[in-house]
Parts: structure tokens; sequence; C-alpha cells
């Protein structure tokens, strides 16, 4: 079967190396950004409208299903990531979205209200040091709000965290 006992090793690591390759396991990164960013977005009207946020990175999020339901078009929206999520929200939204990414290419999407029911009027976003919240202020609020990826939003990040 094998010429010499040296091939036959040499083989019988390359499997063992193939199958060790092969069956590793896999690590899941929960990136999250450690300042918001306040990215442009492009209107695209034909043949059907498209709006699209251009990250730095040479990436895209499509977000027209999200200005249709906001019904308005921001110049630029204010992003961050936290624990994989996307965080989103604009001058004049209603809501802050929070995107989930679940494939190579989508993600599923959810509406937080604002939290006094009023648009956003010069929204900022920051991350908490201490714990797994994006702190949302607003021009017309002076208490920030936490926000956790799931979701959830509240005053402190602990109620959030529950």
């Amino acid at each position: 079967m094998c010429n010499s006992f040296g091939v036959c090793w040499k083989v019988a690591v390359l499997l063992l190396l193939g199958g060790f390759w092969g069956c590793s396991p896999k690590l899941y990164i929960k990136e999250s950004f450690r300042q918001a960013a306040n990215p442009p977005v492009q209107v695209f009207k034909k043949p059907t409208l498209r709006v699209v946020v251009a990250l730095s990175r040479g990436e895209t999020i499509e977000i027209t299903d999200i200005v249709k339901k906001e019904k308005i078009t921001p110049q630029k929206v204010l992003l961050t990531r936290l624990l994989g999520s996307y965080i989103i929200t604009a001058v004049g939204f209603h809501y802050i979205w929070v995107l989930h990414p679940s494939g190579r290419n989508s993600a599923t999407y959810q509406a937080v209200s604002s939290p006094n029911n009023k648009p956003f009027e010069n929204p900022q976003f920051s991350h908490s040091e201490f714990s797994n919240c994006v702190i949302l202020k607003l021009a017309n609020d002076p208490k920030p709000w936490n926000i956790h990826p799931s979701g959830s939003i509240a005053r402190s990040c602990s109620d959030v965290e529950k």
C-alpha cells in the first residue's frame, strides 16, 4: 500500500490535519462599534426605489423598507453596532431600528418606538463602558435612554438587560 514508511507517515499526517481543520469548531463574533457613525444615505429611484446606507468599509445596508415606514428620507443616518446588531435612527425618525443579521446578505429588523413619542431631534449614540447598551441622547429630552440589542429601551441599562 505504501512504498516506504516516510510516505505513509506523510499521508497519515495530512489526513489527520485535514480532518482536524474540517471538524474544527466555528467562532461567532458579536462585533460592536466603539462610536457611532453618521454615514450618508444614497437614494436610487430607477428601476424601483432603493435607499442604501454606505459604510466606510465598503459595505452597504439597504433601508428602503425602513424609509417607507418612517415616511421620511434622511440625508444621513445615525448608526452603531452592538453585539452584532446594527442600531439605526435619524433626525425626523419616529423609531429606532434594530437590525439583526440573519444570513450572509440579510437581516431581520424591528422598530423601537421613540421613548417620548416625538420625532427625533439631533439623536446621538454612545456606548456604555460598563454594560451591553447603546446610550441614546436626544435634544428634546434631558435624560439619556439605554438601548439593548434585543430592542428593549429604558432609562437604565440594567432595566433592559433583564
